[in-house]
């Protein structure tokens, strides 16, 4: 048996104004899960109160903030010292929260009349999203939510699912809209802290979008850039001389070339900050790097996946990795965080792709 000290958020409604943290120090077994933690604690304390169930990481009952993190209490191994939270949503009593709103939230299918068996080619396509346990803790971290009337990131992963039912018997899309399908901002964070890794904004709520966009409901916005996009090759108009205009496209090393790198623009950094690519050429000139820009890349098609206009994102990405394999270029340098993550999550590539911190360390 170990002894662990911890600290847990406490709260009454009825005596307390504001949340604090109460410090414990319990008995428990090598390897012991956050959950054993508190069960131990109410031992001692038995006015402490959570939810448990499952215990297998299966129910989502007892999701907490575990230094700060969302976490299921059941799975998430106990450290010395940690502060264990309710999630960010409405508490009830110390670490219980009110689930009942977002779960009524989420919706439920219309089922025909009729008796169908699913095509089994439809259910492989729900499976990525039906593993939800409505825990909750995507909504709890979502920074849209927080701002704006959406819905949240669980509800959408459930449109989805029941857009690619079968046996629904409506169309959501103009629900999904007046809910908030084009203000998620894609920041990852639902997919970061789902126990169950669910790809809420690739496999859900931009796949949402690529339907509105088929039924034309894209908002004007987003069409104005994918008509640009398809006009110029780039997302963004340019303020002047563009970066690829002005550079050559091998750039050498000061001293011995010790390794060489394609350098991925981005349209933002080729056509309005032009200067900070300049600067960033300049450092890695002194690390005997050679970098290889090719002039033929394009946008990296990040607007358009965001915003479900996948139309010709193809063409875009063929472009883009013959630019680099036709050069022979092995690792692929991008400064711009969007283009570095459509790169390495939304591309299939021979190449390896690394931001330019990750060279430079």
């Amino acid at each position: 048996m170990n002894l662990i000290s911890v600290k847990v958020s406490r709260f009454d409604p009825v005596y307390d104004k504001e949340p604090r943290n109460q410090e414990y120090s319990v008995e428990v077994n090598e390897g012991a899960r956050v959950l054993n933690v508190l069960q131990a604690i109410h031992t001692i304390d038995p006015t402490l109160e959570f939810r448990s169930s499952c215990r297998a990481g299966q129910c989502g009952s007892c999701a907490v903030r575990v230094n700060g993190e969302p976490a299921l209490a059941c799975m998430e191994e106990a450290v010395e010292g940690m502060i264990v939270e309710p999630l960010a949503l409405p508490v009830i009593k110390d670490l219980v929260v009110e689930l009942v709103p977002g779960i009524n939230l989420i919706p439920r299918i219309h089922p025909c009349d009729c008796s169908v068996i699913p095509d089994p080619k439809y259910v492989e396509k729900i499976k990525p999203l039906r593993d939800c346990i409505e825990c909750l803790s995507c909504v709890s971290v979502c920074p849209a939510m927080q701002v704006t009337d959406f819905i949240g990131p669980t509800s959408m992963r459930a449109q989805m699912r029941i857009a690619l039912d079968p046996r629904e018997t409506e169309s959501r899309i103009r629900d999904a809209i007046s809910q908030g399908l084009f203000t998620c901002t894609s920041c990852q964070r639902c997919l970061v802290v789902c126990p169950k890794e669910i790809e809420i904004p690739g496999k859900a709520i931009e796949k949402l979008r690529e339907i509105a966009n088929r039924e034309g409901l894209t908002l004007p916005r987003h069409q104005e850039v994918e008509a640009l996009i398809h006009r110029t090759g780039r997302s963004v108009e340019s303020a002047g001389e563009t970066f690829l205009e002005q550079i050559p496209e091998v750039i050498e090393p000061f001293g011995q070339v010790m390794g060489e790198v394609g350098f991925f623009v981005g349209c933002m950094f080729n056509g309005r900050l032009p200067e900070r690519a300049f600067d960033m050429i300049e450092v890695m000139k002194r690390t005997g790097i050679r970098i290889v820009i090719p002039k033929d890349q394009v946008c990296c098609g990040s607007p358009l996946i965001r915003t479900g206009q996948t139309t010709f994102l193809n063409e875009l990405k063929e472009k883009n990795i013959n630019a680099f394999t036709s050069r022979g270029i092995n690792t692929v340098m991008t400064m711009c965080a969007g283009c570095g993550s459509t790169l390495k999550h939304d591309y299939e590539t021979p190449f390896t792709v690394k931001d330019v911190t990750e060279i430079l360390t």
